[in-house]
């Protein structure tokens, strides 16, 4: 069963984090979101649950030049990617459906975080994954 409301994390192009507790989840709500299409990018997957931290991000974000938001960091501390845009940070379930961050995964999404970068003012962010 989809869940209607969730707890999300969205992170604006200033790089403003927000808890959501009841965030809509549904296609349009996202999308409004990040400005399009959306495309999902996994951050990290828990082998036991078998749910992944997915940041969902516009799909032709880096296309029509949107600014960095999360340069995502292996553990070999060599950048995977930067995503861009403004952010929604949910989870997905074995099935892929678009599930609630647990209180727990908020606390993991937050510690994973480091030391903004200095991009002229603009507060980027490295997340430390181990999913690559």
């Amino acid at each position: 069963m989809v869940e209607t409301k969730i707890q999300a994390i969205t992170i604006d192009e200033q790089g403003v984090f927000t808890i959501h507790k009841d965030w809509e989840n549904t296609l349009e709500k996202m999308q409004q979101h990040v400005g399009g299409y959306i495309e999902a990018f996994t951050l990290t997957f828990d082998d036991v649950t078998e749910r992944r931290i997915t940041a969902w991000l516009n799909d032709e974000g880096k296309l029509i030049g949107l600014e960095p938001t999360l340069v995502i960091v292996g553990s070999d501390e060599e950048v995977i990617d930067v995503l861009v845009g403004n952010l929604l940070i949910t989870c997905t379930d074995h099935e892929g459906e678009t599930v609630g961050l647990t209180d727990e995964e908020v606390h993991l999404f937050l510690d994973k975080l480091g030391m903004a970068y200095d991009k002229g003012g603009n507060g980027v962010r490295c997340f430390f994954t181990d999913c690559y």
